[in-house]
């Protein structure tokens, strides 16, 4: 788990939301104290992180694996996560409800 937000803030880690890729390779985190969303590869430990909206809450994911949804519960609004790859890729597109 990273222990700075993506500000390079130290932060105290509270994970909230979990979800693994259907493949089982990959865990996405809603990273709920550092406003961040990170993934770990299983296998290699390696961990990339994003920004997100404010207090992430929930994650699910896209039947394919490749998209994640983080709930922002702070700032009522879902970030949505291209993690096609390890590294979530591009600016996080947020959602308002």
């Amino acid at each position: 788990m990273p222990t700075k937000n993506p500000a390079g803030q130290a932060v105290s880690l509270y994970p909230a939301g979990l979800a693994v890729t259907p493949d089982g390779k990959r865990l996405v985190i809603a990273d709920q104290m550092t406003d961040a969303a990170s993934v770990i590869d299983l296998a290699t430990r390696q961990v990339a992180t994003v920004g997100v909206g404010h207090n992430p809450f929930g994650v699910a994911l896209s039947p394919d694996g490749r998209t994640a949804y983080v709930s922002n519960q702070g700032a009522n609004t879902v970030s949505v996560l291209d993690i096609a790859g390890l590294a979530p890729t591009g600016a996080p597109k947020i959602a308002r409800w």
